[in-house]
C-alpha cells in the first residue's frame, strides 16, 4: 500500500493484536484483529515498503471468533480524521 514505519501497537486490548502504519503520504493506517505476534514486538517499530506483507488477519480481541480485519485510514496522522 505505502512505504512507511510500522508500529506494533497492542497485543491485548479490544482490537487484539494491532499495528499502525505511519505512511510516507502523511496518513496513518490502522489494522487490528491480527494474528498474534511476539509480545516483545509491542511498542517497537520497523520500516516497511509498499507491497510487503506486514501481518495476517485473525480473530484476536473482541472479534467474536470470526477472522476479519478492522482497518482505518487516519488522515494526516494517528489522531487525524
Amino acid at each position: 500500500m505505502r512505504n512507511g514505519t510500522l508500529w506494533f501497537w497492542s497485543t491485548g486490548d479490544v482490537g487484539g493484536y494491532s499495528v499502525y502504519l505511519k505512511a510516507d503520504d502523511g496518513n496513518t493506517y490502522y489494522y487490528t484483529h491480527l494474528a498474534p505476534y511476539y509480545a516483545s514486538w509491542e511498542n517497537t517499530t520497523r520500516k516497511v515498503t509498499a507491497g510487503e506483507v506486514i501481518e495476517f488477519v485473525d480473530h484476536t480481541g473482541n472479534a467474536n471468533g470470526y477472522n476479519h480485519l478492522h482497518f482505518e485510514v487516519r488522515l494526516r496522522g494517528p489522531n487525524g480524521t
